[in-house]
């Protein structure tokens, strides 16, 4: 039996994601977030758990800091032969198999943002190159995802810029539109639409005439930084 631990975004995503002919549990200490899911989704069951020493893929969807006390209750459920996918970016392999009873670990990262992908329908799915035997595997049960081979401490990287570079662009034009004393309405629709619409356009090669009048600018402006 496959089971995703955790009832958030990234679960969320995985669950919505996964091969429909196949019957997924799910564990998740939010009774209220996973009774959510099992209505919207019929090939999902909860499992208590107790019935972990059933599963024999276990997908940790879960944050870091939730690793330690997760653990402390299932490790010892938690059959010896199962598979873990640990897939909390800010913990590396050898940070999980100090919390576990000798179950095999294999790091499956996502790279990007589990609700952006979701609206987007797309997401990237990272397989450590040791464990590319897998890859089929993987890829039949998630086929809306794309899997990569790749290491989880480029994905803690690339996670770790994105992320930093995102909040310091919405926290520097969000004072900026202050200090212009743009209307609060107004600010806020430009960064829930314009910045997002314009980065994607951007990354697409479809900037729209006003938006390119401003690439040679950020462009000296990033050469110039280096």
């Amino acid at each position: 039996m496959k089971v995703i631990i955790g009832s958030g975004k990234l679960a969320t995503l995985l669950i919505d994601r996964i091969e429909r002919s196949e019957t997924v549990g799910v564990y998740g200490r939010n009774e209220e977030t996973v009774q959510s899911l099992l209505k919207r989704y019929s090939h999902l069951q909860a499992v208590p758990i107790e019935r972990l020493n059933e599963a024999d893929d276990v997908f940790l969807c879960i944050p870091a800091s939730s690793y330690h006390s997760f653990f402390k209750e299932a490790s010892s459920i938690i059959k010896k032969d199962a598979i873990l996918y640990h897939m909390a970016t800010a913990l590396m392999k050898n940070d999980v198999k100090e919390l576990t009873q000798g179950q095999t670990i294999i790091p499956l990262k996502f790279a990007g943002h589990a609700l952006q992908a979701k609206q987007e329908q797309g997401g990237i799915l990272v397989l450590e190159k040791e464990w590319a035997e897998k890859y089929d595997q993987i890829n039949f049960l998630f086929p809306l995802l794309q899997v990569v081979i790749g290491r989880e401490e480029e994905v803690l990287m690339a996670n770790t810029l994105a992320t930093k570079a995102a909040i310091e662009m919405a926290m520097t034009v969000e004072h900026e539109l202050k200090k212009k004393a743009i209307s609060e309405t107004i600010a806020s629709q430009m960064l829930k639409q314009v910045v997002p619409g314009v980065l994607n356009s951007y990354l697409s090669g479809n900037l729209g005439h006003f938006a390119r009048t401003f690439v040679n600018e950020v462009q000296k402006k990033v050469d110039d930084d280096q």
